[in-house]
C-alpha cells in the first residue's frame, strides 16, 4: 500500500512538472569482531536513496534505504524511513507523512528528544541514523525569534532491539528455559507534544511537552523538557532535562550538560555528562535516547582534526560509564575523501568491561572494526 502512495504521488507530480531533485549513497560495508575478525551479521544500510519533488509552497519528500541483513533469509530489506507532504505558508511549515522529527540542542543523546523510536541495531550512529520514522502531522510557526513546533502521531512507537545485544534479556528478564522474554504487544496509539522555541541574541531556550508511551512496556509517559544553549566567547554550553511522569505516578529525569571548547591545536573537543536521577521509578522505562540504556550515568569525550588539506579527518572518542561497575569504551574512525563523491574510512570501536557485571560485560565481546566505501550521488 505504500508503495502505491508513493508510486501514485509520483505519476501526478510528473503530470504537473513538478521538479524532481534526488540525493544518495552508495555503501559497501564489512564489520567484523575485534577478537576473531569474523563478519559481525549486523544488518548494513549498503543504499540511501533521496527522493523530493517540489511544486510551489508544496514539496514531497522521501528516505528509502536499502538494507543487508546477514541473519535473515531474505537477501534485501527496503525500509521506507520517510515519505511525507511539506507545505510552506507565510507562517512556517505543515508536513504530513511518516517522518523523523527532532527536539534538543545536545548533539546526539538528547533527553527531550522522544518523539522517535530507536532501531538499537545502530544504537551508536550518530544523528537520525538512529531514529524509527512515524507517522505524524508536525507544524511549525515561526514569529519573529520565536519558533512554534505542535506533533500529533499515530503509530506503534517501539524500539527495534539489536539483533547481536540482547537489551531484551537486561529489560524483560529471562525465562526457565534461559531465553529472553519477549516484548510486550505495541498497538498504535496516538501521542502529541509541543515545542517551544525563542532565540536572544547569544542565548536560545525551549521548552517542550510530550503525552505518549514508553517503548520498553508500551506504558503511558509525560514528558516536560527545558533546553538551554548559551554562546560564551569560543564556549558552546548545551544543556536539556527531561521530566517523565510515567504510570502510577513513577517519575524520574534524564539530563545532559555539553560543552564545546574553542580549537586547540587544531583540534575540535567537546565533552557530555548525562544520565538518569530516579525519583521513584520501580523499572527502567524506554524513553531517551539508547545510550541512556548503558548506565546510570555517563561521561563522553570527542576530539576531530583535518589533515591533508582537509582531505583526512581524524575523529577519536571516549564514553565512560560513571555508575555502577564503570566500564568503558573507546573509538577511533579515520576518513579518506577522495573525491568530492567517494569516501573511505575505517572505524574501531573497542569496549572495557567493568568491576561488576552491566551492559559494558556484554558489550566486550561486541568490540568491532567496520571498513567502508561510500559513493555519494
Amino acid at each position: 500500500m505504500t508503495l502505491k502512495i508513493i508510486l501514485l504521488g509520483f505519476i501526478v507530480f510528473n503530470s504537473i512538472q513538478a521538479e524532481l531533485y534526488w540525493s544518495g549513497e552508495i555503501n559497501l560495508q564489512y564489520n567484523s569482531y575485534l577478537k576473531n575478525f569474523k563478519n559481525t551479521e549486523e544488518p548494513i544500510r549498503f543504499t540511501k536513496l533521496n527522493i523530493n519533488y517540489g511544486l510551489s509552497d508544496f514539496e514531497f519528500k522521501s528516505n528509502t534505504i536499502f538494507e543487508y541483513r546477514w541473519n535473515q533469509n531474505d537477501l534485501n530489506l527496503i525500509n521506507f524511513k520517510e515519505y511525507y507532504l511539506s507545505y510552506y505558508p507565510d507562517f512556517g511549515e505543515i508536513n504530513i507523512g511518516k517522518q523523523i522529527v527532532t527536539w534538543g540542542f545536545a548533539d546526539g543523546n538528547n533527553p527531550t528528544d522522544n518523539i522517535n523510536p530507536y532501531d538499537l541495531n545502530y544504537m551508536f550512529e550518530t544523528g537520525i541514523d538512529r531514529k524509527v520514522g512515524v507517522h505524524t502531522i508536525s507544524s511549525i510557526i515561526y514569529h519573529n525569534n520565536s519558533k512554534i513546533n505542535f506533533i500529533i502521531s499515530y503509530d506503534e512507537f517501539k524500539y527495534q532491539f539489536n539483533s547481536e545485544i540482547p537489551f531484551e534479556c537486561k529489560i524483560y528478564g529471562m525465562n526457565e528455559y534461559g531465553e529472553c522474554n519477549k516484548l510486550p504487544s505495541f498497538d498504535k496509539h496516538i501521542e502529541y507534544g509541543l515545542d517551544i522555541q525563542h532565540n536572544m541574541n547569544d542565548l536560545e531556550f525551549s521548552i517542550s511537552y510530550l503525552n505518549g508511551k514508553d517503548r520498553f512496556y508500551n506504558e503511558n509517559i509525560q514528558t516536560l523538557g527545558t533546553n538551554l544553549l548559551y554562546i560564551y566567547n569560543e564556549f558552546v554550553f548545551r544543556i536539556e532535562n527531561a521530566f517523565h511522569l510515567a504510570n502510577s505516578n513513577e517519575k524520574f529525569g534524564q539530563a545532559i550538560i555539553q560543552i564545546e571548547y574553542p580549537e586547540i591545536l587544531s583540534l575540535n573537543i567537546g565533552n557530555q555528562f548525562f544520565g538518569t536521577y530516579d525519583i521513584n521509578a520501580k523499572k527502567i522505562y524506554g524513553i531517551g535516547p539508547p545510550t541512556f540504556i548503558l548506565s546510570e550515568y555517563m561521561f563522553a569525550l570527542s576530539a576531530s582534526r583535518m589533515f591533508y588539506e582537509d582531505t583526512i579527518e581524524l575523529n577519536g572518542f571516549l564514553l565512560y560509564n560513571l555508575g555502577k561497575g564503570n566500564g568503558f569504551s573507546i573509538g577511533s574512525e579515520m576518513d579518506y575523501i577522495l573525491s568530492d563523491n567517494i569516501k573511505t574510512s575505517i572505524n574501531i570501536s573497542k569496549f572495557f568491561k567493568g568491576s561488576t557485571d552491566n551492559v559494558f560485560t556484554t558489550l566486550e565481546d561486541k568490540s568491532s572494526v567496520r571498513l567502508s566505501f561510500k559513493y555519494f550521488f
